[in-house]
C-alpha cells in the first residue's frame, strides 16, 4: 500500500543506492483506481472523452451572487380534508384540519358521493347544508373540496390566501490542494516528465469525486449555528444540502421490493406536479441494480448467431415517466447500499458563484516555501426547484 501523506511531496520515486542511481524500466501509463461509478460529476457536469470536465451541466445551472441562494415554491391549497365525526342533528362535519376550507365551498364525500355546501366554520367543525339529498360521513372518509356555490346577489365573499414558500441552500467552499517540493519535481526515476501535472490530475479526480457525493449526501446546518471545531457552520454559510436530504418522500420496501411494487406503490409516491412522461433518475449500488435486473431473467435474446440469457435493465417505463437506474459510488457504502434515491434532473440546478466555478488555482504556496502548490477549488451549491417534492428515498430494498 502506497504511503499517504498530508505534507508536500518531497521524495522522488528512486531506486538510489549509497553509491549509484540505477536506471529503471517503468511504464509511462498510470492506472487510475478510482471507482468508475463515481461518474466524476457526470450528474452535474458533462465529461469529455479525455476525462476532463467541460460543456454544459446535465442538470440545470444558475449563477449565485451570495453565500446563500434562495428560491420560491408555491404549494396550492389542499384539495381534500379528512372527516373525524359527523353529527346529523346539527349538520356538523368535524375534520382533522379545516385550514383549506372557506364558507360556500362545496364538498363531496368520496366514500358515498354525498354532496354538501359549507355554511360556517369554527376551528375544525364545519356546518354544512346537504345538496340533492342527505349528507353523512364516517371517520377517515376523504372529503373532496369542490368550487364555491354562492347565492344570487351575494356579497362579502370568503377569502383564503396562501403565501409562497421560501427555500434556500448554502454555497459550499471546496478546496483540495496539492503540493510538491522544488527538488522533487524533476527526477529521472519518475514514470513521467511532469510528475506534478500527474499529481494535479489525481487531485482533480479526487476533488470531483467528493464534490459529486456532496451533491448527493451533503447537508446544510439547521437554524442553530454549529461552531464545534472552530469555524462556524451557520444557516447562511458553511455546507450545502444535497439531493438525499432534500427528498420529501420515503418508501420502505421491507426487504422485498418487486417489479410490481416498484412500478405501482413506489412510483405513485412521486411528485404529482411533474409533467406526465417526465424522466427520472434513480441512484443505487451496483448490487441493487443487478438485483433489479433479476426481475427480467425470464427473458432471453438472440443477437445474430449468439444467444444471451437475461437483461441488464437501465430504464423502467412507468405511469409517471421513465426511471433510469444508475449505479453510483455514493450509494455503495453502509446502509445506502440497500437504498435507492429517485429524483428529477429537471428539478435540480447546479449553482456556483460567478467566477468561482470548479477550477485550478495556481501558486498558493507561501512566499518563503520552496514548493509548488496548486489547488482545485469552487464555490458551489444545489437548487432543488421544487424543494425536494420530486425526490424519493427507497429504504430496505432487498
Amino acid at each position: 500500500m502506497a504511503t499517504v501523506s498530508r505534507n508536500a511531496n518531497i521524495s522522488p520515486r528512486t531506486s538510489d543506492t549509497a553509491t549509484q542511481s540505477e536506471k529503471r524500466d517503468v511504464s509511462s501509463e498510470l492506472r487510475m483506481l478510482f471507482n468508475r461509478k463515481t461518474h466524476t460529476l457526470n450528474l452535474v457536469r458533462k465529461k469529455e472523452n479525455d476525462g476532463t470536465m467541460g460543456g454544459e451541466p446535465s442538470i440545470g445551472m444558475r449563477k449565485a451572487t451570495r453565500n446563500r441562494i434562495e428560491w420560491f415554491t408555491f404549494t396550492p391549497l389542499g384539495s381534500t380534508v379528512t372527516a373525524s365525526t359527523w353529527t346529523a342533528g346539527t349538520n356538523t362535519l368535524a375534520v382533522t384540519d379545516a385550514t383549506d376550507l372557506k364558507a360556500y365551498d362545496t364538498l363531496i364525500n368520496t366514500s358515498n358521493n354525498a354532496v354538501a355546501r359549507v355554511d360556517s366554520i369554527s376551528t375544525n367543525d364545519v356546518v354544512v347544508t346537504a345538496i340533492g339529498g342527505t349528507f353523512s360521513a364516517s371517520a377517515n372518509d376523504e372529503i373532496m373540496i369542490l368550487a364555491t356555490a354562492y347565492p344570487s346577489g351575494s356579497s362579502s365573499p370568503s377569502r383564503i390566501h396562501k403565501d409562497h414558500d421560501n427555500n434556500y441552500n448554502i454555497v459550499q467552499e471546496f478546496r483540495e490542494p496539492v503540493e510538491i517540493a522544488w527538488d522533487a519535481m524533476k527526477n529521472d526515476h519518475y514514470f513521467t516528465n511532469d510528475i506534478f501535472a500527474q499529481y494535479k490530475k489525481q487531485k482533480l479526480y479526487q476533488a470531483l469525486r467528493t464534490i459529486e457525493k456532496t451533491f448527493v449526501f451533503g447537508k446544510r446546518p439547521s437554524s442553530n449555528n454549529v461552531t464545534a471545531g472552530g469555524s462556524a457552520l451557520t444557516s447562511s454559510f458553511g455546507s450545502m444540502q444535497g439531493i438525499y436530504h432534500w427528498a420529501q418522500n420515503e418508501y420502505s420496501a421491507g426487504g422485498a421490493l418487486t417489479y410490481k411494487t416498484f412500478t405501482t406503490d413506489v412510483i405513485d409516491m412521486l411528485d404529482d406536479s411533474a409533467p406526465e412522461g417526465d424522466d427520472w433518475i434513480m441512484l443505487c449500488s451496483n448490487l441493487t441494480k443487478s438485483r433489479m435486473s433479476l426481475w427480467g431473467t425470464d427473458h432471453y435474446r438472440i443477437d445474430g448467431k449468439e444467444s444471451e440469457f437475461g437483461y441488464v435493465y437501465d430504464k423502467y417505463t412507468t405511469s409517471r415517466g421513465t426511471v433510469r437506474v444508475v449505479a453510483h459510488e455514493a450509494m455503495e457504502s453502509g446502509a445506502y447500499a440497500n437504498q435507492g434515491l429517485i429524483y428529477r434532473p429537471s428539478e435540480l440546478k447546479y449553482a456556483y458563484i460567478e467566477g468561482y466555478d470548479i477550477q485550478i488555482n495556481e501558486n498558493i504556496q507561501g512566499t518563503d516555501e520552496h514548493t509548488k502548490a496548486d489547488e482545485v477549488f469552487g464555490y458551489l451549491s444545489l437548487e432543488a426547484t421544487d424543494a425536494g417534492r420530486s425526490a424519493l428515498i427507497i429504504k430496505d430494498m432487498f
